[in-house]
């Protein structure tokens, strides 16, 4: 879709593409769709979010703890 549109567009499929993919972004003159693939087992924010739970999820990923 984005090319039809003449935007360039990336698909990132590894954490060792993401860095050479974000560069090419940036210094492309013009607009860019990059499409970066995730790990399915990132955990997902629920809808409503208090600042509390936040700072756990925060705390655990820093920490890399296992989800429970």
């Amino acid at each position: 879709v984005a090319s039809a549109f003449g935007i360039k567009s990336y698909r990132v499929t590894t954490a060792d593409e993401l860095e050479s993919a974000l560069d090419t972004a940036f210094s492309h003159d013009g607009p860019v769709f990059l499409d970066v693939v995730s790990e399915s087992e990132v955990a997902e924010l629920p809808p409503v979010y208090s600042w509390q739970q936040a700072a756990r999820t925060v705390t655990a990923v820093d920490r890399r703890e296992p989800r429970k």
